[in-house]
């Protein structure tokens, strides 16, 4: 066993992580829930001074309180702790459960009971969840991150939140019965006003007004960022690999289709000239920006052969995760030899492989760059005895230098290598 101190410093490592920080905001947002159901309770039935409502209520206070001083201090984020107490957020948790704390209440002299209408707010505790699970690391914890769910769960919970805000608000200055101001405000928000319930006082009509004027900015940004979400999903078209059958990776622009139907249609030859029962369930998973018709078309053309993946490595960090580069048996970064920017296209191949590698470096990676200058930037990148990088420029100059040695011998050798075959059978 190591020193005391390490023990210590590994557990609060371990407390601390992405996945129990999302674990512990899971169980926060449960006992938020639980937290405004004891108010909804309290409306109908006033909890008395030492029943176990009461107990309970100050056990959340306190469980909150010890989170909010966590994240003002340790969990900060190298922030000074008074700008994190001004975060916006952390604000909203003060004001949800501070007024509920008795010792508050009797030391100033002042009645905040009032307040508990906005613990409703503590269901924004959403975008801290959503925070967290990037960094979350389960089965599918890549799809988390990427998925439509969170913003669709951000809107949600901001209308119950403003719902219950408002009724709340509407209730304590009215002194209707809570069931009867979730009726007004719902039935204000659908602007339907059957006028069996309304408001008499001029402070509960200003309240109302208020409340509108919030929800109408409030509701369609969250719906715009929904709609935003779902404008940014990716097409994938085939089975996602699972690692039962093998595979191999594929990263570049997808342009020339019948080049890349040659292309495939000679792997597929290969595999079937080389006689192994394994390989013959070989499967390409392609990444690319934009899969156009004609290879959707591909696709279906070789339907448990070939995935496509639309996405960028760059800028979507559970696109790999997505495609199980992890366990696949090789992987293939070729630059688009129709760039009219070759340094730019090189430049992107390169980032291309230090995000693979970042994933993983067990998978060999074969890498394509159009300039020979290229080769020697990423070279150092690679493992010489697992990976492999050339370039069409060196390339070309070889075929050139052969030719002159022997007129027609590039002829010759494109036309070996090249495979307009038809679809392999067998």
């Amino acid at each position: 066993m190591g020193p005391p101190g390490k023990a210590g410093a590994s557990a609060l490592r371990r407390l601390t992580g992405g996945e129990a920080r999302a674990v512990l905001e899971a169980a926060q947002l449960g006992a938020s829930v639980l937290f405004i159901l004891l108010y909804v309770w309290s409306t109908y039935v006033p909890e008395a001074p030492g029943s176990w409502r009461y107990w309970l209520d100050l056990g959340l206070c306190a469980f909150f309180f010890a989170d909010y001083v966590y994240r003002i201090t340790a969990g900060s984020g190298g922030r000074h702790p008074l700008r994190a107490a001004l975060h916006p957020l952390n604000l909203i948790d003060l004001l949800s459960f501070v007024p509920s704390l008795t010792a508050v209440n009797q030391l100033t002299g002042v009645d905040l009971r009032w307040f508990r209408i906005f613990r409703a707010l503590r269901l924004l505790r959403l975008s801290l969840l959503e925070g967290n699970l990037p960094h979350m690391r389960l089965s599918r914890g890549a799809l988390l991150a990427g998925a439509v769910n969170v913003p669709l769960l951000w809107l949600v919970a901001s209308v119950c939140a403003w719902l219950f805000t408002s009724a709340a608000m509407v209730q304590v200055i009215e002194k209707m019965p809570f069931h009867d101001a979730v009726y007004f405000i719902t039935t204000t928000l659908t602007t339907v006003g059957y006028g069996d319930v309304v408001v008499k006082s001029s402070i509960g009509r200003l309240a109302v007004l208020v409340m509108m004027l919030v929800g109408v900015v409030l509701i369609p940004a969250r719906a715009s960022q929904l709609y935003s979400r779902f404008s940014e999903r990716r097409t994938v078209a085939g089975p996602i690999p699972t690692g039962r059958r093998p595979f191999v990776i594929f990263s570049g622009k997808l342009s020339d289709v019948r080049g890349f139907n040659d292309f495939f249609s000679s792997i597929l030859t290969q595999i079937r000239l080389d006689g192994s029962e394994r390989w013959r369930q070989l499967q390409m998973v392609c990444l690319t920006d934009h899969a156009r018709p004609e290879f959707l078309a591909l696709q279906e053309l070789y339907e448990r052969q070939l995935t496509l993946i639309e996405g960028s490595a760059l800028w979507e960090p559970d696109l790999l995760g997505r495609a199980r580069l992890p366990l696949a048996e090789a992987a293939m970064v070729l630059a688009d030899r129709f760039s009219s920017d070759a340094e730019a296209e090189d430049t992107d191949v390169q980032f291309r492989v230090w995000a693979m590698k970042s994933v993983t470096k067990k998978v060999p990676l074969y890498v394509q760059v159009l300039q020979l200058s290229s080769v020697t930037t990423i070279a150092p990148f690679l493992d010489p005895a697992r990976d492999v990088v050339t370039s069409l420029e060196q390339t070309r100059h070889r075929l050139l230098a052969l030719n002159c040695l022997a007129p027609g011998a590039s002829t010759l050798i494109t036309n070996l290598l090249r495979c307009t075959g038809q679809k392999p059978r067998g």
